[in-house]
Parts: structure tokens; sequence; C-alpha cells
């Protein structure tokens, strides 16, 4: 009788637990996301996978247009080079938008607010052969204002494009998701996410009176993150205003990067928001990073007071405001703001551009006020707890985060005018009119 011996598994080949271990390690280090199904290259992100998304794309061309190729070789480009799901921007026909209602017209745009049918893609469903969405979502349209079939027009709008979508990675940029065109004027719409949580102003106004200094460093330092992704990637923002600080739930995010450009390049802008723009362009000189330093200086003024800046003087006379800032004019100093802020703030705002900080200075100080304020309660907390009220055991970055924590203390009897006010509004986009100037008046 014969006896059948089943093949047995080469030992030798076995993976001993802690192999197997360091082979897991090394292959999650090499590919940390995992890897393709289906080519079995690394993702490099959450189920994305650059080649087989690239053949997806490839195949998807010839089913749509812009009716530009300028356009059309920005979108595909975008497409190409996409490593995650936010890297790129697609065009989406104009019968995807329902709800469209116009809003308001700036100097460079007209706005709208639309829900988009479908919403973003999510993944590609291999069985259906079509990419899943997250659902209908709504949406601004941003109707940029040029000549459609000018090449000129069609190429600075390329060019800002392609500059902006440096940017898109970031979480402190409002994110933009593609292109439609207007079939009524022809003219181009950039689609962008729609802010729930209502710009800078309002944000301020809801929750002015419950703000301690901590969340206002924190909402502070995310605005200045943002503005040093513009930075990072060699642009200038020109229009940092309360308006273009948007909210997503209580996320603050840089908006309206239509009017960005490159550092080394004249921007043909004769408008400015007045009371966030800095002197030297109100008269005539060129933007450049100081002058966004300038108005993230405004913005810390707003911060302290919970108002627009020269509110008063909006309403009679903005060339006279103009002027006045142009002749070192600035908000005053609210009672109980912390000396070191107050130093910071000024230097943002000061007559001098050489004089400003660079974004990145700003940034670290903010940290280091931050952790000076949660180092001095822990501190606060431990002598209560100990029953030691002495100053000695004050630590090296105990006083400065002494001034915020004693700021925070004073009781104030200011009351917010729209303190009642609560989530978005469509009015926000319309908000700041009043304070556009033209540089040239």
């Amino acid at each position: 009788m014969t006896t059948v011996i089943k093949d047995q598994p080469n030992v030798n080949n076995r993976k001993k637990p802690a192999s197997r271990l360091v082979y897991n390690l090394v292959t999650k280090q090499k590919a940390p996301y995992g890897e393709c199904g289906k080519c079995h290259r690394p993702y490099t992100h959450r189920n994305w996978c650059p080649s087989c998304q690239k053949i997806i794309f490839c195949n998807e061309f010839t089913k749509w247009t812009s009716g530009n190729k300028l356009i059309d070789d920005l979108i595909k480009e975008t497409q190409l080079n996409a490593q995650d799901k936010t890297e790129y921007i697609e065009w989406i026909p104009y019968k995807q938008f329902t709800d469209v209602n116009y809003l308001t017209t700036g100097s460079f745009a007209k706005i709208y607010t639309a829900t988009w049918k479908g919403g973003l893609r999510q993944l590609w469903d291999e069985k259906t052969q079509q990419f899943v969405r997250h659902g209908d979502r709504k949406v601004v349209l941003k109707e940029v204002l040029m000549e459609p079939n000018k090449s000129s027009d069609i190429k600075a709008y390329i060019e800002q494009m392609r500059l902006n979508l440096a940017c898109k990675h970031s979480h402190n940029i409002l994110p933009l998701y593609g292109i439609t065109q207007n079939p009524q004027s022809k003219l181009y719409m950039l689609v962008i996410q729609y802010a729930s949580g209502g710009d800078f102003s309002r944000h301020l106004s809801t929750h002015f009176s419950s703000l301690t200094w901590e969340p206002k460093l924190l909402m502070l330092t995310e605005i200045a993150r943002g503005l040093q992704v513009i930075h990072s990637a060699g642009l200038i923002h020109r229009s940092l205003h309360a308006s273009n600080i948007l909210y997503r739930g209580n996320d603050p995010t840089i908006a309206d990067l239509g009017i960005c450009g490159p550092l080394n390049k004249a921007h043909d802008s004769k408008y400015a928001c007045v009371p966030y723009t800095a002197p030297e362009v109100l008269g005539g000189a060129e933007y450049t990073r100081k002058s966004d330093m300038f108005s993230l200086g405004i913005l810390m003024w707003q911060i302290t007071s919970g108002d627009k800046p020269y509110l008063d003087m909006l309403s009679s006379d903005k060339v006279n405001l103009a002027n006045y800032i142009k002749r070192g004019l600035r908000p005053s100093v609210m009672a109980n703001t912390p000396e070191c802020y107050v130093k910071l703030m000024k230097k943002c705002w000061d007559d001098e551009p050489d004089n400003r900080p660079d974004i990145e200075e700003v940034i670290e100080t903010l940290r280091e006020w931050v952790s000076a304020i949660k180092n001095e309660r822990e501190n606060r907390k431990r002598k209560n707890e100990e029953n030691n009220r002495t100053k000695n055991c004050a630590t090296v970055g105990s006083a400065v985060g002494g001034m915020f924590l004693d700021a925070d203390v004073v009781t104030t009897t200011r009351v917010c005018a729209d303190k009642n006010s609560s989530g978005a509004s469509d009015e926000m986009y319309k908000s700041y009119d009043l304070c556009v100037l033209t540089l040239n008046e």
C-alpha cells in the first residue's frame, strides 16, 4: 500500500513572528496608506492610487470640455498630477447646479450661491464605471468678470488659477472644487466651498463675549498659517480682510484668492478694501508680502475689539479715510490688551513696510504665547492646590501667560451689535462693499 504524503509547507519559508512584524513595519513605512489591489502600487493617500486614477481620468477626458483648450489643459493637468482626491479640480456642467441665487457684484466678479447636485467626487466604482459622489452640496459660484473670448484675459485667468492651486492642499485655504460656465453670459465661474460658519466679523460678533485670549490667539494662528501657505507659494494675497476670512464650522479659512499674484509681477488692480490696506498701497505702490502683514495687523486689532475698523468713518468719507491711513491713522488700542500683543500688532501695521515682521515670526510668537498661557494656567492651578500664592514659583513663560490670563479676568460691559446672530448668512458675501475704494480717486 502506497502512503500518500501531502505536500508540507517549507518550514524555512515561513516567516517567524518577529520577522513578519519587521516585514509589516517596513511595508507600512513604504506604503503607509496600503497598496492598490489592482496594480499593487502604493497608495499616496487613503484609497488613492495615482497610476489607476490617471487612467480613469484619461478615459474621461473625451466626455467633457470647457470650450477653451487652455482651461481644459489646466483641469487635466491637476487631475493627472493629483496625489489625493483633494488635489484636482473638475469641469462641472452648469446643469449640475440648482437653486442658483445671485448675491452681489464686486470689483472682479459676480457672486452666486447654488446647490451642486451630486457634489464632490469620492471614489471610482469599478462596477458602475462611475465616480461615487458625496451628495448634494451648497457652493459659491464666482463669475469672473473678463472677456471669455479674449486670449489675454484667458491666459491671465489661467495663470491666477495655476498659482492659486498651489495652495489647494492647505486646510487654512477655502477649497476650489472646479470650473463651470454661465450659459447666458458665457463667463467662466469658479466653484468654491460654501462657508457654513460665516465670515470673520460675524464670528467675532456672535462669540466675542465668551472668547478668552487662548481661542483668540489660536484663531489668529490659523489665519496666519493660511497666509504662510500663500507666501510660501510665492504669492501675495492683496485683499486680506474680514470678509475674506470665512469659517467652516469653527475653523477660519482664507478665501478670495482670485486676485492673488506672484511676488515678481505687478498687479493691475485699482481697488482696495481701505481699512485693511497698507498706506504705501493706498499711495500707489505695489502690493508686497509686507502689505499683507499690515492687513493681518488690522485683523489683530479686530480680534481685540469685536468691531470692524474705522466703522464710524466709513459711512462718511472713504477717500479721507485712505488719506488719514497714509498719514498714520490706526485704530485706537483697546483697553486691557496685553502689552506684548499690542507691540506685535503695531509692528504689523508700521508705516515702514521693512519694519513689519514676516509671517513666520508672527506664527512662532503666537505659538509661544499659547504655550505660555497653558503653562501659567497650570502654575496657578498647582499653586491654588498647594495654597501657595507667592510669586517665587513663576516660570519663565508665565509673565506673558499671566498678561493674557489677567486680561481674561477683566470684566467688560461691551455688547456686540450682532450677538444674537448665529450661523452663516449669504449677506456676508455682500459685506464691506462700502469700503472698496478706487485707488486713483
